[in-house]
C-alpha cells in the first residue's frame, strides 16, 4: 500500500501541468502536517527540511534551492543557517555553525545552487 501511494505522489509531482499547481500545494500541505506530527512535532530537523522541500516546491528561487539543499547536508547537522537574497544572483548566508569546515560547507553548497552566482558568507563560528 505504501509503495502504490509513493508511486501515485511520484506520478503526480512529474506528471502535472500549470493547472495543477493548487491541487499539488493542497496535497504537500496534508502530507507535511501528517509527516510533522510523525517527525516529532513543528520545531523537528525532519519537519523543517520538510517544509523546506514543499516551499520548494512552489518557489524555485535561488534561496529556496539554497535552502533545502542546507537542510539535507550531512555535513551541516546541528547548523543554524538562515538564507537570503542580497540582490540578483547574490544569495547571504546568516547564523550559526559549529565550525569552520561547516562554514566553508555551507559557502560550497551556496555557491554550487544552479541561480546563484555569489554568496555572501556571514556565518558565525562556535555560537549556537
Amino acid at each position: 500500500m505504501k509503495r502504490w501511494s509513493l508511486a501515485a505522489l511520484a506520478l503526480l509531482v512529474c506528471g502535472c501541468g500549470g493547472q495543477d499547481v493548487d491541487r499539488l500545494g493542497r496535497i504537500c500541505s496534508m502530507t507535511a502536517g501528517k509527516f510533522t506530527d510523525m517527525a516529532g512535532g513543528s520545531h523537528g530537523k525532519l519537519a523543517n527540511g520538510w517544509d523546506a522541500v514543499c516551499g520548494a516546491i512552489s518557489e524555485t528561487t535561488p534561496e529556496a534551492r539554497v535552502a533545502v539543499r542546507l537542510r539535507w547536508d550531512k555535513a551541516l547537522t546541528n547548523a543554524d543557517i538562515q538564507v537570503q537574497p542580497a540582490g540578483p544572483g547574490v544569495i547571504r548566508l546568516q547564523g550559526n555553525v559549529i565550525d569552520a569546515a561547516q562554514q566553508q560547507r555551507a559557502g560550497e553548497v551556496a555557491e554550487s545552487t544552479q541561480g546563484v552566482e555569489q554568496v555572501v558568507n556571514e556565518l558565525v563560528i562556535g555560537k549556537n
